[in-house]
C-alpha cells in the first residue's frame, strides 16, 4: 500500500464524519452558502429555491448583498465585514427579498475559516 493510501475502513470514516458534519450545518441552517471577498456566492446548498427564489447552481457568482430588502444592503454589508473582522457572526436579524417572498426574515449567522481567509461561509 502507497503511504498516503488511505484504507477503506478509513475511507468509510471520513465519509461518515462528513456525512456528521453536513448533517450539523443543515441542522442550524436551511440555507449554506460560500461567499467571496467580492461578496458573490461561490457555493450554495440547501432550500435556495424556497428561500431566494434559485436553485444553488443558478445563485452562482452572484452578488449576495441584492438578496437582501434595500434598506437592509448596508447592514448585510457591515455583517459580512463583522464576520471577517472577528471571524464569526450569529444570529444577525436581516431581512431577504427574492420571487418567492417579498420580505423574509432571516437571522444570518456565519464564519471565516482561517484555512480559507478569503471566502465566508
Amino acid at each position: 500500500m502507497a503511504p498516503n493510501t488511505l484504507t477503506p475502513e478509513q475511507t468509510n470514516l471520513l465519509k461518515l464524519e462528513r456525512d456528521r458534519f453536513v448533517a450539523f450545518a443543515f441542522a442550524a441552517a436551511d440555507v449554506l452558502l460560500e461567499i467571496d471577498k467580492n461578496n458573490l456566492i461561490q457555493y450554495a446548498d440547501g432550500a435556495t429555491a424556497g428561500f431566494l427564489g434559485e436553485s444553488p447552481k443558478n445563485l452562482l457568482k452572484k452578488d449576495f448583498l441584492s438578496y437582501f430588502v434595500n434598506g437592509e444592503r448596508e447592514a448585510a454589508k457591515k455583517a459580512l465585514e463583522a464576520i471577517r473582522t472577528h471571524n464569526r457572526l450569529s444570529h444577525q436579524k436581516l431581512t431577504l427579498t427574492s420571487r418567492t417572498f417579498k420580505y423574509l426574515p432571516i437571522n444570518l449567522s456565519g464564519i471565516e475559516l482561517p484555512t480559507m481567509p478569503e471566502n465566508l461561509f
